[in-house]
């Protein structure tokens, strides 16, 4: 599964404008980036501090002090499907982060993708 997160640039490039960040204190951001100068938190973010995330591979930092956090453009962050078991008629199957993200679930986060199964 993978997030999209781009428009046109100004080059007929590609921008992100959506990203997921995670401060050492546990609380989450997801939110756009901003257009320009000051612009870094937008009115759209969505913070969490549920701790939905633990970080194994800080982007800035150690995760030894207080402002150290994770940060990637949602594009980054990848899912995938495992240990999936097909059980009354329907498919579920745990959702796992890829290793390279960096980041793993929450101890208290148990995600799982439900679908019908077919023949």
């Amino acid at each position: 599964m993978q997030l999209q997160d781009y428009r046109g640039g100004r080059a007929g490039g590609t921008e992100h404008i959506w990203q997921l960040t995670v401060y050492k204190s546990g609380t989450t951001k997801f939110g756009s980036t901003g257009r320009g100068e000051g612009e870094n938190y937008a009115d759209d973010d969505i913070r969490c501090n549920e701790k939905p995330f633990e970080v194994t591979k800080w982007t800035y930092g150690t995760g030894n002090s207080e402002h150290d956090s994770w940060e990637k453009p949602v594009t980054d962050v990848k899912f995938k499907l495992d240990n999936c078991k097909r059980i009354g008629g329907r498919k579920t199957c745990d959702i796992k982060i890829a290793d390279s993200v960096g980041l793993k679930w929450g101890t208290k986060v148990k995600p799982k993708a439900i679908f019908c199964a077919s023949h």
